[in-house]
């Protein structure tokens, strides 16, 4: 492996040990850390359905959609809203990411 540049964000999530299971708070936690002003990302109405899982963001965020048919059709949503987040942070550094060579986070 290749070090990374000094200009690269390092985004390190951990998950302590709850008792009731907390799935996507180490990558909550993440984006907090990696994202600036969420107002600023240009964010489709889709991102409303961050708004329970980032409350502090709701001055950036679109207004919250409305209530999801099922259990299935709210997880699909908010999974989306999060993958368009994350491409919104990528689009910033594609010009870096191609001069260095570093490919894109994953999440699983």
């Amino acid at each position: 492996m290749r070090p990374l540049p000094a200009s690269a964000a390092e985004v390190c999530p951990a998950c302590p040990p709850f008792r009731q299971p907390l799935t996507l708070a180490p990558v909550a936690d993440a984006l907090r850390q990696a994202v600036g002003d969420v107002g600023k990302l240009g964010l489709s109405a889709l991102a409303g359905a961050l708004r329970p899982l980032f409350p502090e963001w709701a001055a950036g965020l679109p207004p919250a959609p409305e209530p999801a048919e099922d259990v299935t059709a709210a997880r699909h949503r908010l999974l989306a809203a999060l993958g368009e987040l994350l491409a919104r942070l990528e689009t910033g550094r594609c010009r870096r990411r191609r001069q260095t060579g570093y490919g894109s986070a994953v999440l699983v």
